[in-house]
Parts: structure tokens; sequence; C-alpha cells
């Protein structure tokens, strides 16, 4: 069997199918940058017993099992079988578990990323959450059992039935995250699955500090009744009511023998039953050993074409007929063909793409650019955003005079120049029509101030007039001096007016003369140019919306790209087993090729079959590792881990089938094997059978 290599950027077109596909788009691309390509053939493995998982596979194509090593158990325990869109490995790596094993059984294809890594990116999206972490795994609820058996000091060789019972029930949950319904639900035992410095298997208990754990949550007493169960022991039942004898009431005499009887039928009845229960009970205990057998080795390595595996041209046919390949040999090279239309308007959406962001990009900052550029979906924004900006700038140089500003553009230098000029003239106007009115002003000016030194000769006079000594005396008099009194004081009221009238034409001469200099401030306030600025931000938001859309789309048309261009790269058609060539197809250089074109007859070494008897065979099961010895003709003997694949049909003597993958060319049909491996040989209660006297050992 083959298989086929593209280039490893490849692998970012998986996230295509669900659950990637509904990922938060920032995590789906951090997850890619942390994967890699990874390829392995039947009969691999992604990780082995002996230490955890550091890696999570998610497969793309191909079939692979999940297996631990469980105490009590009879050989490895299926925990699943994964296809295409499943992940592998996580919970073994949470749980630091060293005896779990992934089998590849149909060559895999898919992406491997660091455990830790695919957990966190799992925990923070909502999609990959929901269809990796929501339900417990057979892994987690069986070492959840386990341990808490442990703790119980139930014997473990009872949970494989337990944990068959309780899995539709076992829940998982996240502290912090769904602190509230762990700390609800009292009729569950939590036991710890791992987490951030976690042990798994421990019971939990709540610690603010922890900042993330993963819980599996086992019903507490359907756990207690399959215990029960498991062990053979009945629930008590509801005892009946006892027969009320009075008191007064006394047996007939001579019947003494009755009661007696009854007495022994209910002792043999009881005796019968414990026997009966002890029965059932041993017929659950399974007797383990180890058993060991030898026979003929069987070669069963099959013969079969291998396939071009892809359609285009055939670059190179790197095999010649005999020749002995590895695992990962190259076998041939096939270049497909490359979809040109597809490719040209990929590159032209992806080029027109960033010429938009780039134009965004430039329009935000405030670059020159030509309008007629800009994309039809935000051209009427862009000449509005540069609309607004020119007129922000020719308020700008208006308010600060700035008439030269290197910024201006040459139109806008000429409506500010424009605006300059309107102004000088209106000034100029202005000042004439103040000379004018000034002259005017002037003259009413003079005739005020005459009036007024009038007023004030008068006011004199009458204040000399009103100091000179008097004559006359008596009432005369007095009534005299109080009409010069009156005089002086109506010539002062006068004078007052006189002064008004003069001060009120002079600041009405000096308005006239300073009106044309206040016609020249600023006629731009700063009201105006925040509503300006408003609305190009209202505008810019607009522009940035739609290059962000862009730049997702750039993000999707390059992957488009990426496809095609995977698509048409050279195919490595790999040898997916060791094994030899045994006939290569005459195909030239070039030849066009289709997934179905044979280029060579391989010939497999991985496939054997051991002749064995019929008590051994029926004490083997699907998957079940052995340790083969291959004793050779000179009496040497060399050790390998074989799988058991089946019973193989049509012979006369019983053959297992198995896998290995230490085969080599020293491996001959006929040689002498033998095999080891532990097995349930019988019950406890087939012991007692064949041999009483164990019954009270």
């Amino acid at each position: 069997m083959a298989s086929v290599v593209a280039d490893p950027d490849f692998t970012k077109l998986v996230f295509r199918a669900e659950p990637f596909s509904s990922m938060d788009s920032a995590l789906r691309y951090e997850l890619l940058s942390l994967a890699r390509s990874e390829r392995l053939a039947e009969g691999k493995y992604f990780y082995k017993k002996g230490e955890p998982p550091r890696e999570v596979i998610i497969l793309l194509s191909g079939k692979m099992r999940t297996l631990g090593e469980m105490p009590g158990t009879e050989g490895p325990v299926l925990f699943g079988e994964h296809g295409p869109g499943d992940s592998v490995g996580w919970d073994s790596a949470l749980a630091g578990s060293q005896s779990t094993q992934a089998f590849v059984d149909e060559t895999v294809s898919g992406i491997a990323v660091s455990a830790q890594d695919f957990l966190r990116i799992a925990r923070l999206d909502p999609a990959l959450r929901k269809a990796v972490l929501a339900q417990p795994t057979t892994g987690e609820i069986w070492r959840a059992v386990v341990a808490e058996l442990s703790r119980r000091k139930v014997r473990s060789e009872l949970a494989e039935g337990i944990v068959k019972e309780l899995t539709p029930l076992c829940i998982a949950r996240d502290w912090p995250a769904n602190r509230s319904e762990i700390e609800a639900k009292q009729s569950c035992t939590w036991v710890i699955s791992g987490g951030d410095g976690m042990t798994a298997g421990a019971l939990w208990e709540v610690n603010e500090d922890v900042n993330w754990a993963r819980l599996i949550g086992i019903p507490t007493d359907s756990l207690d009744s399959a215990i029960q169960r498991s062990m053979g022991v009945k629930e008590p039942a509801k005892p009946a009511p006892a027969e009320i004898i009075p008191a007064a009431k006394k047996l007939p005499t001579g019947r003494m023998g009755l009661p007696i009887f009854r007495t022994a039928i209910v002792l043999l009845g009881v005796i019968a039953g414990a026997a009966i229960g002890v029965a059932g009970w041993a017929s659950r205990q399974p007797i383990v050993e180890q058993i060991e057998s030898g026979g003929r080795l069987v070669f069963a390595g099959d013969a079969h074409d291998l396939k071009a595996s892809v359609a285009g041209k055939l670059s190179a046919l790197q095999i010649t007929p005999g020749q002995k390949v590895t695992e990962g040999t190259v076998l041939a090279v096939v270049v497909p063909p490359r979809d040109e239309a597809k490719t040209k308007l990929t590159t032209e959406t992806l080029a027109q793409t960033k010429s938009a962001i780039l134009f965004c990009e430039r329009l935000l900052e405030g670059s020159p650019l030509k309008l007629t550029d800009a994309p039809a979906a935000i051209a009427q924004s862009a000449g509005r955003i540069a609309a607004l900006k020119s007129e922000l700038r020719v308020k700008r140089a208006i308010s600060t005079g700035a008439k030269d500003d290197p910024s201006l553009s040459a139109t806008e230098k000429a409506v500010v120049d424009a605006h300059f000029a309107a102004q000088n003239a209106n000034f100029s106007a202005r000042l004439d029509a103040a000379q004018n009115d000034s002259s005017v002003r002037r003259e009413d000016l003079a005739e005020a101030e005459q009036a007024l030194r009038d007023a004030q000769d008068e006011l004199r006079l009458q204040i000399s007039a009103a100091s000179s000594p008097q004559s006359e005396r008596g009432d005369d008099a007095k009534i005299a001096a109080a009409a010069a009194a009156r005089a002086t004081a109506s010539y002062r009221r006068i004078v007052a007016q006189r002064q008004d009238a003069v001060n009120r034409i002079r600041k009405e001469i000096a308005a006239i003369r300073t009106a044309p200099v206040t016609s020249l401030t600023p006629t731009a306030g700063v009201d105006q140019t925040s509503k300006l600025e408003a609305a190009i931000r209202d505008a810019e938001k607009e522009v940035k919306s739609y290059s962000a859309s862009m730049r997702v789309l750039a993000l999707e048309t390059e992957l488009a790209l990426e496809q095609v261009n995977a698509d048409a790269a050279p195919r490595q058609i790999l040898a997916a087993r060791a094994g030899i060539v045994q006939s290569v197809a005459a195909l030239p250089k070039g030849a066009v090729v289709t997934e179905t074109t044979v280029i060579a007859r391989f010939i497999t070494r991985q496939a054997w079959e051991v002749e064995l008897p019929d008590s051994l065979l029926h004490a083997l099961n699907s998957g079940r590792q052995f340790t083969l010895l291959r004793i050779s003709p000179d009496g040497t003997a060399s050790r390998a881990d074989a799988y058991f694949t089946g019973i193989a049909e049509g012979t006369e003597i019983n053959r297992a089938k198995f896998i290995t993958t230490a085969a080599d060319d020293g491996w001959r049909h006929g040689d002498q094997a033998r095999i080891k491996t532990d097995a349930v040989v019988c019950s406890l209660l087939d012991r007692w059978l064949v041999d009483p006297s164990l019954i009270f050992q």
C-alpha cells in the first residue's frame, strides 16, 4: 500500500471541516501555526505505553484505536475507535497516563500539535470545547472508576462491568467555569482527570488557587449499587410484617415435630442459597495465567498492486524489480495538473483585495491618493473624507492666518487667498466709509465742544455774580441769593450735559476708526472645526469596517491559493510498509496516470501467521498484544511485539494471524516461533469443579 505526501502547508486546509470551521478565526490560525503534518502507516503507533503522549493528532483520513492497560483486566482495554475529524491523545496527556497507546488500523493522515497547546485552545474556543471536551472519554471514565474502587478497597477486576454500567451516567465539568454546578451536584463523586497542578485520579476538594481542573462526575448512588451487584451482594429486601401471635394463644400440644421439620427445611434452603451465591460469585472470578505455545511460522505477507493514488504526470519512477524497500521509501513522484483558470482568478482576487487594503490604509493615514483608484464600495466615503479634510485645512488656515501653509493644495491655497482678498477689499471699503463718517462726526464734535465752552463761560459768570458782595439786607437779599444759587445749579447741569455729548461723539469717532480692524478677526471658530472632525471620523469608520472585511477576504483567498498550489504540488508516493518490489510497470517519464494506475507489484513482510492449538486460539482476542520469539535454524532467537488480528480461514491447521513491525529479511516461512501472553484460562468455579479441594483453600 502506498501513501501520498504533499506540501506540508496543505494542513492549513483541514479547518474547513467541523468543528474547526466554526472556531474563532484568531484561535483557529493560532492552532494552525502550532501544528505540523503527520502520516502513520498501518501497524504503527502514534504513542506507546511507557510515557504520557506529548502531542494530539487530528485525523484527516484513516482509522486508529486507543488502548489502555487497566488493573485487573485481561489484556488491553479498547478505549475508542477513531476516524476523520477525531482528536486523539489529549485525555491521556491531560491525565499523564503511561499505560495507554494509539494503534493505527488504517494508514492515518493528519496534523499533530502539542497536547498543552491543544487543550489551552480547546478550552478557549466554544466550538472546539463543545466537540472535544463536553463529554468524558472512555479512558477518563476508566481511570476515574479504578481510582475510586482503589480508595474503597474494591477488587480491580470488577472495574470493567462497573465502567460499562456507569459510562452513560458520568459527566465532565471544568473548574472554575462550572463551579456552581459542581458545588450543587452533591450526588456525584468528583474525580480529577487533570488540570493545572492537579493529580489525576484524586478526589476533588475545593481549591480557590486552582486556575483550571477537569473533573469527572460519577453518580455516587449508581456507583454503590454497581459495586454491590458486581460483588454478588443483593440489595436488602424490605422485611415482611411479622405474624402477631396473641400472648394468650398457645400452640396445640403434641405437635412439636412440625416446627422442627420446618426449621430444617429453612436451614437447608439457606445453605443451598449460599452455595448458589458462592458458585455464582466464583463463576465471575477469572483465572489469569501466562500461556505459552509454539508452532511453525507461516509467511502471510500479501502481494498487491501499488497504485499512483493521484492523477497527473509521472515525474519519476524510483524503484526496480526485486528492490527491498522500507517504510517511507519514495516509490514515484507524480505532478498533478494545475487548474490555471482557478489559479488566475484566485491570484487576481488576492491582488485586488490587497490593493483595496493598501488604499484604505493610505486614505486613513492622510496620504495623497487618486479618488479614481478607490474601490467602488467605499468610493463615496473616500470622496467625502477628502472633501471634509480639504475644508478642514482651509478653515484652519483662515483661522490662523496661515496663507502659506505648505500642506495646502493649489486649489485650497486659492480658496484661502480669495478669502483674504475679499476680506482686504471689505476692509478698504469699511475704512473709506469710516473716514467719511468720522469727518461728519468731527464737525458735530466741534459744535458740541463750542457749546460746552459757551456753557462753561456762562457758568463762570453766574458763579462770579453769585459770589459778589450784596449791599441789600433783609428778605430781598435772601431771595436774590436763592435765585442766584438756582441759576448756578442749572448751568452746572447744562455743562454736564454738554460734556456728555462731547464724550459720546468722541467714542463714536473712535469706534468708526477701529471698525475696519475688527473685521479682520478669524471667522472659523472651534465649533466649526469640531463638527468637521466628527464628520471625518464617521466617514473613516466606514472605511475601517470595509478594510477589516477585506483582510478577512485576503486570508481566505490566500488559503484558497495555497489549496490550488497544494493540489498542483508534486506528490511523493511512499511505501507504507516494508517489503519487496515484485515488478514495475513500464511507464515512461511524463506518462499521464490516474489514481488507479498500477505502477508496481509489492509484497509486504509485516503480516505473518503461526500454528497454535485451539485452546490458545480461543484465549486470544483481536488487538491483544503478545511477545513473539522467532527461532532461527541456527537456534538463535529474536524477540518482537505483535498484535493478534484473527484466525486464518480455509486451512487444515489453525493459524493465528498477527502483525509485527519487527520482521526482517531473516524471517523465513517454516521457522519455529513461540508466543507468550496473559490470558483468562477459566473461572474460579471451573477450577473448583475440577479440584473440589481448592474450595477450602
